[in-house]
């Protein structure tokens, strides 16, 4: 006969046995599972098991660290061998293949029920202890561990047993076995430090893999073997000078080790476990980083009888002046390491001890760490323990040699003040207060202040002040520390230059008028200066989106020294593009959009009222539609496609109990009920008009079950049909009406993941996830999980938010593949705008800030962040109209809403970022087009409708690949230069086509490469070149002289006999390291060669000249634009331009207009006559690498070239900035010329 298995079921005192052909079970306690298990510990859906040959497939279903396989914690889907162990909870089960069934229960009918309770009677037990069976998996209580695991040597030994090296060879690993001193039941400890490490699943915690006894009945577990070495010896090694573990260890890398100790303590309290011996020697710092918390033999469950008090051990203290270990572990009434216990540990008050005495412990590791030293020291074990309690801790910071073992050991006293910062002591001392009631409450106390340390602000132990923090801030702000500097010297310059002016002036009255005029100059300077560290500070708290801290320094800025800077940054916070604000001092409860006008959405306030609210429209251009009844009126609102019904829901109530709820059908105009659907108790709705509007879409979770309905109800209140006993559901009727997509969380290989669903009769058409293929980044069963998960409009791929608010994620529905993933800052809704490509998302910065942020749906690419003063709690809601890209934020009576549409050219063309140009007129291009042995120069006339099958002209030429091309001003002269061979061509314009020159191979220095104005001259860095002959004109001398990588535009010509250049050159201020160097902007003398002019210029990024030549506008790293005068380089205006580098800027041929392109993935017109931005190009990129990385305007102005980077891709763009306005009675403007389509 085939194979079956035979599963034997052990939960609190209850045990049973059945027999099972093989094929899937369910195990949870969930009654629609197979295997229903009612004790605490278990979830819901807890495992699924497959059973198939002599295999077990077993799947986590609670996230991980809970399901249990031959002693193993699992999270996901393993598969073993029979037989095999499954633990869950205090639930145990066992299986093994069997080829005849005994007498227990049978599966029938290929399906089986069977529940059991934790003990008779269905009372909750606690969590069994892992028996030796379930964690071995394998052979009796004899089994020898000497052949089980083949030991090794023996690498430690202590007061309970010693610790070898073994292999295991069922899964052909080295494991570490602790074998105990004394046969079973002799050392209670023993089995206690493997029962809590096996209730301790930590990646900090040392993990327990197996637990036995040999055949001489010596208890024995087997662990993971860490190499490396304890925190002990790696403080010795310090301690001893060894250059190796100086480099290794920083006091930085040795904070991080604490922190992960904090860390493994911090989960082994919210266990309810206490260690009570933590010190250096218990703590083991691995090869690669790796932190592990070792020896729990003195460990404690919080609450229950202390186990070695019970025991009536006697105190194991050393007579006084014994010359024991000071190091070594006391049991009896004093438990712990006398250098490292609490007072209360030392005075033998077990009964006293809490979280509070580890952390005491813990603290005094710290102290060792920052000195090299314990924090007690005596000559007497008595001494040692009377300083403990007394608290009598070693100051950190006086002269003293090295105590071990109640002995000076010979070596140079240490100044250790001097190495350890006030705040880590202030800490340490807090940590080891005492009294318990001042030491940290709990390690997450502790933590919080070693990364605030370590993230260089303020701890909370130091309580430090206004001056400290201030230090602190500049510190983390190093950027504007400088010009903080400056200031602080400026207002001391003005101080005394007007103290000097007042004493003047008492002896001489016009000198006195003359200083005080000068004072108030002073003072005035003192005044901008101080608006400058503000608004620096302003710039800080934007890249840490922290629009508190941008307001509050925003505000503190003088009114009349609030400059273009200033309202740049402000409008960060004050950005909206229509702001409204509700009728009737009402809230609103609920917002839709609206299915038949763009932009427009429709309210249901709090009073009733449904209105209309244009997004479009400064106030919002609210109207009334229809008012409904407010008795026990919910949050809940749906129209019909049509927009002429819409759908609310109440709730009937008996003396404050709701008895039913109601979904009303009303006319929208007017309010008219058409119908009124009854339902049991809902606690959560959601409510979708079918295509036709004559049905509804339920999706609720009523009162009284944590389950979910799917129901279609027409207003007769007749179910069409339904879906019951769902979890975690969302659905959507899809766009063309005839299915319904729906997300459930029900387990089963049809119940899972995105569903759909026939709109007529709920038929199952087909799945497009398996189960759990996805991971936990769904909130299941919130109130609005539809406000945490979107997906593509085809449902191919879904976007999600973690349930801890800190990653967005997309994933491939059908195969679970992680698309992207993005840290995010505690996000809890998300929208789509799929016309737009876009996910946006909505998230708590701090108690006062909320963060907007828009996402590329296909790669995750942050496109856009904006801060927004207020607090989640307060009912902020975000509503999108993914048609038109309208976003709306609402705050209880408050609406902010944008428009994002990512911008789309007229038309493209394929070719090189540098690779093209406009050849004098907007209708002629040139392009380098192809690879390889097809590259070839292209010339077209864009008027002609088949231009790109009949160019003007084309040139062949294979070395092109990746070349440059560059056009005079009048288009009559096209220079190209090969990347690969450094060759230049030229071409000039011969009646409507072009022909070949000139070609040779002049010296270059990239990225220099420029014509002048009439095409006769060409600069290559290296010198300047006729470009009919070849002829060198001149050479420069660049002797010092270094170009920066990676600046686009890095010279131009400024008239027909001067060049200016952004270059690299020696720094020449005191103390610079010899291979220093700067980015200074020069000009140079297009007929001589001479360097005339050299100004610094750290920021240059990239320049472009005015068409006058009179001004030249420098691209800054610093997000700045720079307008230097031609020919003295003198910053004559600049202005905030960009979040981010500016990669690329281009004057207006015509109008004072600048574009300019920036790695922030905007492309930005500026309005130079008042500096303030008038038109935006926006979500052009779908890729970092995608970013603009060249623009150019038309010979007309009207068009602009966008050259995205990555994908050879030049768009074209008709800007609404540059289009001339109709004047009365002037006849229409000529039709602009066609642009090239792809």
């Amino acid at each position: 006969m085939e194979n079956g298995f035979e599963l034997s079921l052990q939960c609190g005192g209850t045990s049973d046995a059945f027999t099972f052909e093989g094929g899937s079970l369910m195990i949870g306690r969930d009654p629609s599972c197979e295997v229903v298990i009612d004790a605490e510990g278990v979830e819901l859906h807890h495992a699924s098991l497959m059973l198939e040959g002599t295999k077990i497939q077993v799947e986590d279903l609670t996230g991980g660290h809970k399901t249990f396989v031959n002693g193993y914690d699992i999270s996901g889907r393993v598969e073993v061998e029979c037989p095999a162990t499954v633990q869950m909870g205090p639930a145990v089960l066992r299986v093994k293949v069997v080829e005849a069934a005994p007498d227990a229960h049978k599966a029938e009918s290929g399906r089986m029920i069977f529940t059991m309770c934790a003990s008779p009677g269905g009372a909750q037990a606690e969590a069994a202890e892992p028996t030796e069976e379930m964690l071995l998996g394998m052979g009796p209580r004899s089994a020898s561990v000497q052949v089980r695991y083949a030991l090794g040597k023996e690498i430690a030994r202590g007061g309970m047993g010693r610790i070898y090296t073994g292999e295991d060879p069922q899964l052909k690993r080295v494991v570490a076995v602790k074998v105990s001193n004394v046969s079973s039941g002799g050392d209670p400890r023993f089995a206690r430090e493997a029962e809590v490490l096996g209730n301790l699943p930590h990646p900090n915690i040392i993990p327990i893999h197996a637990m036995g006894e040999d055949e001489d009945g010596f208890p024995f577990y087997s662990m993971k073997l860490v190499k490396g070495q304890t925190l002990k010896d790696v403080i010795r090694h310090l301690r001893d000078g060894d250059a190796g573990a100086k480099k290794t260890y920083t006091r930085v890398r040795l904070l991080t080790v604490f922190r992960k100790i904090c860390d493994a303590m911090a989960f082994a309290h919210s266990k309810g476990i206490l260690h009570r011996d933590l010190k250096p020697e218990n703590v083991m710092v691995g090869e690669f980083g790796e932190v592990l918390v070792m020896d729990w033999g003195l460990a404690k469950k919080m609450g229950e009888k202390d186990p070695l008090a019970a025991d009536g051990a006697a105190v194991a203290v050393p007579a006084s002046g014994a010359s024991e270990d000071f190091g070594l572990t006391l049991d009896g009434q004093v438990v712990g390491t006398p250098q490292y216990m609490s007072p209360e540990q030392a005075e033998g008050r077990l009964i006293e001890i809490d979280e509070r005495a580890d952390i005491y412990s813990m603290g005094a590791i710290l102290y060792s760490i920052l000195t090299l030293r314990p924090p007690v020291e005596a000559d007497t074990l008595d001494e040692l323990l009377s300083k403990v309690k007394s608290g009598q801790i070693t100051s950190m910071t006086t002269k003293r040699s090295w105590v071990e073992s109640g002995k000076k050991l010979p070596g140079k006293p240490q100044e250790m003040g001097a190495e350890v910062p006030e705040a880590l002591r202030a800490v340490t001392r807090k940590a080891m207060s005492l009294e318990k009631e001042k030491r940290y409450q709990t390690v997450e106390e502790f933590a919080a202040d070693i990364d605030a340390y370590l993230s260089g602000r303020a701890t909370q132990a130091e309580h430090a002040g206004a001056l400290r923090q201030l230090v602190l801030l500049m510190q983390r702000h190093k950027s504007v520390t400088a010009l903080l500097v400056l200031i602080l010297i400026g207002a001391a310059a003005f101080t005394v230059q007007l103290i000097a002016s007042e004493r003047v002036a008492s002896e001489n009255a016009y000198i006195a008028e003359e200083n005080a005029k000068k004072a108030a100059k002073e003072r005035e300077n003192a005044r901008g200066k101080a608006a400058e560290a503000n608004l620096a500070l302003v710039e800080a708290a934007e890249r840490d989106l922290d629009g508190e801290e941008m307001q509050r320094r925003l505000a503190e800025v003088p009114k009349d020294l609030r400059d273009q800077k200033w309202e740049y940054l402000n409008a960060k916070l004050e950005s909206a593009e229509v702001s409204a604000e509700a009728k009737d001092n009402s809230h609103w409860t609920a917002m839709v959009q609206h299915p038949q006008k763009p932009g427009v959405l429709v309210t249901l306030q709090a009073n009733g009222w449904v209105r209309t609210l244009d997004l479009k429209k400064q106030g919002g251009g609210i109207e009334d539609l229809c008012r409904v009844d407010t008795t026990n009126l919910n949050d809940v609102l749906a129209l019909s496609r049509d927009g002429s019904k819409a759908a609310v829901l109440r709730h009937q109530k008996d003396k404050g109990v709701v008895k039913a709820s109601l979904i009303e059908v009303v006319q929208l105009a007017g309010g008219k009920k058409i119908a009124e659907l009854k339902l049991p108790p809902v606690r959560v709705m959601q409510l979708t008009f079918s295509a036709d509007g004559a049905s509804l879409l339920c999706v609720y979770k009523t009162q009284s079950e944590e389950v979910w309905h799917v129901e279609m109800r027409n207003f007769q209140n007749a179910v069409q049909w339904e879906r019951a006993n769902e979890f975690g559901v969302w659905a959507e009727i899809s766009e063309k009406g005839e299915a319904v997509h729906m997300y459930s969380e029900r387990t089963g290989t049809e119940r899972n993941g995105i569903l759909i669903l026939d709109a007529k009769t709920g038929a199952l058409q087909r799945t497009l996830a398996r189960p759990g293929v996805w991971g936990p980044f769904l909130m299941s069963a919130s109130a609005q999980l539809s406000s945490t998960f979107v997906a593509k409009v085809d449902c191919t791929s879904v976007v999600g938010i973690h349930p801890s608010g800190r990653f967005l994620r997309r994933y491939e529905t059908a195969t679970g593949k992680l698309i992207f993933e993005n840290r995010v800052q505690g996000v809890n809704t998300i929208a789509a705008l799929p016309d737009s490509g876009i996910i946006v998302t909505l998230g708590q910065r701090s108690d006062r800030c909320v963060v907007l942020q828009y996402w590329h749906q296909d790669t995750g690419l942050l496109v856009k962040s904006m801060p927004l003063l207020g607090n989640m709690k307060g009912g902020w809601r975000l509503v999108v109209h993914p048609k038109t890209g309208d976003v709306a934020v609402v705050n209880g009576k408050k609406l902010r809403a944008w428009n994002f549409q990512p911008s789309k050219p007229v038309t493209t063309l394929m070719s090189q970022s540098r690779g093209f140009d406009f050849l004098g007129e907007p209708w002629r291009l040139a392009r380098i087009s192809g690879n390889g042995s097809e590259s070839a120069v292209e010339i077209f006339d864009t008027r002609l409708t088949d231009y790109l099958k009949k160019p003007l002209a084309v040139f062949k030429s294979p070395e092109l690949n990746a070349g440059k091309l560059v056009a005079s001003k009048d288009g009559a002269v096209v220079a190209v230069k090969s990347h690969a061979t450094g060759k230049v061509r030229f071409y000039r314009r011969k009646g409507n086509t072009y022909e070949e020159t000139f070609k040779g191979s002049p010296p270059f220095i990239p990225p220099n490469w420029a014509l002048n104005a009439d095409g006769s001259r060409l600069w290559t860095g290296a010198g300047v070149y006729d470009t009919i002959s070849g002829k060198e004109v001149c050479r420069m001398n660049r002797e010092g002289l270094d170009v920066p990588q990676n600046v686009s535009g890095a010279s131009d010509w400024v008239d027909g006999k001067t060049i200016v250049e952004i270059v690299l050159i020696k720094a020449d201020w005191e103390g610079a390291p010899e291979d220093a160097v700067e980015r200074a902007m020069v000009l140079w003398d297009a007929e001589t060669g001479a360097r005339t002019l050299r100004v610094d210029a750290p920021d240059a990024n990239g320049l472009c000249i005015s068409p006058d030549g009179r001004q030249i506008c420098e691209a800054g790293n610093d997000m700045r634009l720079r307008l230097r005068n031609g020919k003295t380089l003198a910053v004559e205006r600049e202005f905030r331009a960009h979040d981010a580098p500016i990669s690329d800027v281009e004057w207006h041929p015509k109008l004072p207009l600048l574009v300019s392109s920036s790695e922030d993935l905007t492309v930005r017109v500026w309005n130079l006559n008042d500096g303030h931005l008038v038109e935006e190009l926006h979500g052009i990129a779908s890729q970092a690498e995608q970013r603009a990385e060249r623009v150019a305007w038309s010979p007309d102005g009207r068009t602009l070239a966008v050259a995205a980077g990555g994908n050879q891709t030049v768009g074209f763009y008709e800007m609404a900035s540059t289009k001339p306005k109709p004047q009365a009675g002037a006849p229409a403007p000529p039709k602009p010329a066609p642009v090239p389509p792809r």
